[in-house]
C-alpha cells in the first residue's frame, strides 16, 4: 500500500500550455496512480503569487469545488487539500472552515505571499483556525524568492527557487517558533523540507546570534524598557545599541528561548518530492523515519509517480521503514 501526500490536478484551462495537460487528466492519473502501486493521493490545491488576472477566492472556491467532486467520485483513492491565503483572513477562513466540513483532508498554506512569511502576525488566525479543527497543513511554495532573470531560466526559478523559499519560510517559523503555539498543528513540508534540512545547523548559529542580540539590548535598556534602562519613553532603540541589532519593521521576531531551532520540529512532516537519495536521507536524519511520508509531486512533476517509488525501492533502507514512508505514518496523519 502506498499514500502519496503530494501531486495536483486542476479544472480544465484551455490557455494553459500543452506541457501541463496531465494536470487536467484525472482518469489518465488514476491509472497511472494504479500502475505505480499507490492505493491513494491526497492532491493540493496550491496558491501562487497573485497576479490581479481574477479573484483569487472565486478561483479557489472553483478548485475547490472541482476537488470536492473527486472526493465525491473517487473518495477510496483521492483526497485534497484546500488552498488557503493565509493573510487574506476573513472570507478566505470561511472557505477553509467549509473545505473541512465537506470532508478535505486539511488545508493547503503558501510558504510566502508578496514577500511575507508565515510567522507573520496577520496569519495567526489561520494557524488558530487549524489548531481549532486539529487540522492538518501541507505547505507548498507559492513561488521563487527570486526572479528569472537571476536565475537564467523559468524551469530553475521554479524546481529550486521554490524549495528555496520552503527553506526560507521554515527558518522563520523555526526561529519565531511559531508552531509551539498551535500544539494541534501538524505540518506535511512539500519537496523533502526544501533547503532546511542541510541547513539547520546554520540557523541554529543564526538563533545563537538573535541571542546574543537579546542580550545586548536587556543590558542596554532595549526597546520600551524598564525606567532608567537606557531606552527612550514609549519605547524605541536604545542610544548605543547598532541598527542591526534592533528588528525592523516587518522583520522577524525570533524567539530566544527555550529550544533551539533544530529541536523545534517536531511538528513537521516531510514528503520525499525532492527526487535525490541525499536530499531525502537528510530529512530522514532531521525528523526520523516516523515523521516521513511519500511525495511525488505528479501531476505536474514527470510523466510519471514510478521515479520517485523507484527510488524510494533502491535506497538503503529498511522494509519497515519503506513502509513508515510509503503508507504507515500517512494513515496515522489522516486517521
Amino acid at each position: 500500500m502506498a499514500v502519496d501526500f503530494h501531486a495536483h490536478l486542476a479544472r480544465e484551462d484551455p490557455e494553459a500550455p500543452k506541457f501541463m495537460a496531465q494536470l487536467f487528466d484525472v482518469d489518465g492519473y488514476l491509472e497511472r496512480q494504479a500502475d505505480a502501486g499507490i492505493d491513494r493521493t491526497l492532491l493540493s490545491y496550491a496558491l501562487s503569487e497573485p497576479t490581479g488576472a481574477d479573484d483569487e477566492l472565486d478561483r479557489a472556491k472553483g478548485e475547490h469545488e472541482f476537488l470536492g467532486g473527486l472526493i465525491e467520485q473517487h473518495g477510496d483513492n483521492l483526497g485534497a487539500f484546500a488552498g488557503v491565503d493565509v493573510f487574506a483572513g476573513g472570507p478566505w477562513l470561511e472557505e477553509a472552515s467549509r473545505a473541512l466540513d465537506a470532508g478535505f483532508a486539511g488545508l493547503c498554506f503558501p510558504t510566502s505571499r508578496q514577500g511575507r512569511y508565515l510567522d507573520a502576525p496577520e496569519t495567526q488566525d489561520a494557524f488558530a483556525l487549524a489548531n481549532e479543527r486539529k487540522a492538518l497543513v501541507f505547505l507548498h511554495p507559492s513561488d521563487s524568492p527570486f526572479p528569472t532573470e537571476r536565475a537564467g531560466d523559468g524551469a530553475l526559478r521554479e524546481w529550486i527557487g521554490r524549495p528555496s523559499d520552503t527553506g526560507v519560510c521554515l527558518s522563520r517559523l523555526l526561529l519565531a517558533d511559531t508552531l509551539s503555539r498551535y500544539p494541534d498543528v501538524r505540518m506535511v513540508v512539500a519537496h523533502s523540507g526544501g533547503t532546511a534540512p542541510m541547513l539547520l545547523g546554520r540557523l541554529d548559529y543564526v538563533y545563537e546570534g538573535f541571542q546574543r542580540r537579546a542580550a545586548m539590548r536587556a543590558k542596554k535598556g532595549g526597546p520600551g524598557g524598564p525606567p532608567g534602562g537606557g531606552g527612550p519613553p514609549g519605547g524605541g532603540p536604545p542610544k548605543g545599541v547598532p541598527k542591526a541589532l534592533t528588528p525592523g519593521e516587518g522583520g522577524l521576531e525570533a524567539s530566544t528561548e527555550g529550544a533551539m531551532p533544530a529541536q523545534r520540529i517536531g511538528q513537521l512532516y516531510l514528503d520525499t518530492a525532492s527526487y535525490h537519495p541525499a536530499s531525502i536521507r537528510a530529512a530522514i536524519d532531521v525528523v526520523g523515519i516516523d515523521r516521513m511520508v511519500l511525495g511525488t509531486d505528479h501531476p505536474p512533476a514527470g510523466d510519471s509517480p514510478k521515479p520517485v517509488i523507484a527510488l524510494l525501492q533502491q535506497m538503503d533502507l529498511a522494509d519497515g521503514e519503506r513502509k513508515a514512508i510509503f503508507s504507515g505514518n500517512a494513515e496515522e496523519l489522516l486517521s
